[in-house]
Order: C-alpha cells, then sequence, then structure tokens
C-alpha cells in the first residue's frame, strides 16, 4: 500500500481500500471475509464484503441466536472504526466525515460506506469560496 501520506493513482484506491478493510477485519475477528469489492466515487467509498462470518457465528445463526451475533459484531466494529476512518482517510487524503456500516447475517455480508466531505469538491470546483472548517458552516434555509 506505501507509506503512511502516500496517496494511490485513482484506479489503486478501490484495492487499497479494500485490503485495509480485509486486513483490519482479519485482525479484529481472526479471519477475513472471503471477498470484498470496494467501489469509490467523488463523495462514497464503499466496500462490499462476502461471507464474513466464523464458523462459530454459522453456528450461532443456526441455533437461533441472530441478536447475538449482530450485537457482538456491533462491538467489534466499534474496536475497528478509528482504525477504518484513519486508513481511508490516508489513502483518499479525503477527510471521512461519517461511517455506516451494515451487517447483512444472512447471508453473511457487510457493508463499510465510508462518506467523504463534499465541502472539499465543492470549494476545488469553484461552488464555494471558502471551504468552513466542519461545525461552524452555518444552516442554509430553503
Amino acid at each position: 500500500m506505501g507509506e503512511i501520506g502516500d496517496t494511490p493513482e485513482r484506479g489503486d484506491l478501490p484495492a487499497g481500500v479494500t485490503q485495509l478493510v480485509m486486513e483490519t477485519y482479519a485482525r479484529h475477528l481472526g479471519r477475513r471475509p472471503s471477498a470484498a469489492r470496494t467501489y469509490a466515487n467523488d463523495e462514497l467509498v464503499m466496500c462490499v464484503l462476502r461471507d464474513k462470518l466464523s464458523p462459530a457465528e454459522k453456528s450461532q445463526l443456526v441455533e437461533g441466536h441472530a441478536s447475538s451475533v449482530n450485537q457482538a459484531r456491533l462491538g467489534v466494529q466499534g474496536a475497528m472504526r478509528e482504525e477504518l476512518v484513519a486508513g481511508v482517510e490516508r489513502l483518499t487524503g479525503r477527510k471521512v466525515v461519517e461511517l455506516i456500516t451494515a451487517h447483512d447475517l444472512d447471508p453473511g455480508s457487510a457493508f463499510e460506506t465510508f462518506v467523504c466531505d463534499a465541502r472539499e469538491l465543492f470549494f476545488l470546483n469553484g461552488f464555494l469560496e471558502d471551504p468552513v472548517p466542519l461545525g461552524e458552516a452555518e444552516p442554509q434555509s430553503a
């Protein structure tokens, strides 16, 4: 992936994010999902992971303990959050303002969606005169 602070070429971004997410899942959960693919546009980066459940989690689901599996996953997600956000910010060179995680226990998919600060793009494209720091922007009336 390169050195900290390096950003990948545009075509390498999805592969870099996929690698980051897969390695983070492996470190925190003890195994990698069997497959993953990342999609990126100006504002969103989404990594779709397949077959992410461990054999123990699959057994728990068969026994009817879906809520336990879901709660455990949410706990691990909290531990991974900072690492995932920092990694995507490093890879994209953009501020991540939101990480939305969704888990589908059947068929065992997960979705990590990173929302980047769109104000940076508006500024670079001339739609904003000055990129106001997060939290300092005044609400706009319709």
